[in-house]
């Protein structure tokens, strides 16, 4: 399957080029965020410490949840079709696949699943798509749908695929679930991950079709599931998380070290210590990876839309000459028990 063009919205660049070009810099948009202070051990005695966290520019911060979400996925969506050339009339075979946080009550009060796609659509003057699917993933959730992609254009049921994600934090009442649950990164707890918010949109044809314009060939998607999430009170067994990674690179011409690997690790002990048992169990590709990415030392953790700022850095490496080699490991953990790999290549010159 080829991605034959992208956009991204993230803290660092209001496009996929900016986005990419910051990443690589190392630039990082982590601030106080004036918004929400984490309660931390004693709120009654504790002195209150800003939470920081990587925000998009010009979002009202006063909007709601899905409101929010709304703007951020029609930012990166409305430039898409002019990108790649497609009329009204192509919108009739395109299918549009959305990737949104994994469920939770402030997710379910909001109704992000049911309506937020009906909202965007109306916002950015789209009429209805023929095929269209949201899957509440999460950090897997575009990994998922990518299998569901490539089955669609593979059954004929579209000619290409719009994969959208989208993803924020950014709700008080989404910050207070993390927070009671110690996931928010502080001064009082350095076991914790930034909060950020991201949008990407990945345009997906065919490889017959896509190959000559294509920015990255994608192989299928590697899932397994892991026994011990990051709710539970161990920590993970890496097993599902080797499994994915090895089915992965088993269709990799090269039997040496991978050059590239990029992942959704930011900066929980949980996710660090999973790669580390992965590292030793397939230790012939991944005991001396040439280069690890991350970019949640960037952007902060951006959650359902991570899939697609990884696809859109790893195309981007390709084009712009500085990926370390023509193909790259690309893996993602959820919440949940998912996990999930596959491989992407450079297109063929």
């Amino acid at each position: 399957m080829a991605l034959t063009a992208f956009e991204l919205v993230t803290a660092v660049g209001d496009d996929a080029k900016q986005t990419c070009a910051s990443i690589r810099g190392g630039i990082s948009r982590v601030a106080e965020c004036p918004y929400f202070f984490p309660a931390g051990v004693d709120a009654e005695w504790d002195e209150e410490e800003p939470m920081r966290a990587a925000m998009v520019d010009g979002l009202d911060p006063t909007l709601s949840l899905r409101s929010r979400l709304v703007e951020l996925a029609g930012r990166a969506l409305r430039p898409l079709p002019s990108r790649v050339s497609l009329g009204r009339a192509d919108l009739r075979r395109t299918a549009l696949l959305t990737a949104l946080p994994r469920v939770d009550s402030v997710i379910k009060g909001a109704e992000i699943v049911e309506k937020l796609v009906p909202d965007l659509l109306r916002t950015c003057g789209l009429p209805e798509f023929p095929v269209s699917q949201t899957l509440a993933g999460g950090h897997t959730a575009v990994f998922e749908l990518l299998n569901e992609a490539r089955r669609i254009l593979d059954e004929g049921e579209a000619d290409a695929v719009i994969l959208l994600a989208v993803d924020s934090y950014f709700a008080a009442e989404r910050l207070d679930l993390l927070d009671e649950a110690w996931r928010l990164r502080s001064a009082r707890n350095v076991d914790g991950f930034t909060p950020g918010e991201a949008a990407a949109a990945l345009f997906l044809e065919p490889l017959a079709v896509g190959k000559r314009k294509a920015q990255a060939i994608l192989s299928p998607v590697e899932l397994a599931e892991e026994p011990s999430v990051i709710s539970s009170e161990k920590q993970s067994t890496g097993r599902a998380l080797s499994t994915v990674i090895r089915r992965a690179l088993a269709g990799s011409p090269s039997t040496g070290p991978c050059s590239w690997v990029l992942c959704d690790m930011n900066g929980e002990s949980y996710r660090a210590f999973e790669w580390g048992l992965a590292m030793a169990r397939v230790p012939d590709r991944l005991g001396s990876v040439a280069k690890l990415s991350h970019p949640a030392e960037s952007l902060g953790d951006v959650g359902a839309a991570t899939g697609g700022v990884l696809l859109g850095v790893a195309a981007t490496g390709f084009a712009r000459g500085y990926a370390p080699g023509g193909e790259a490991l690309v893996w993602a953990a959820s919440d949940g028990p998912t996990r999930a790999a596959l491989r992407v290549e450079a297109p063929t010159p």
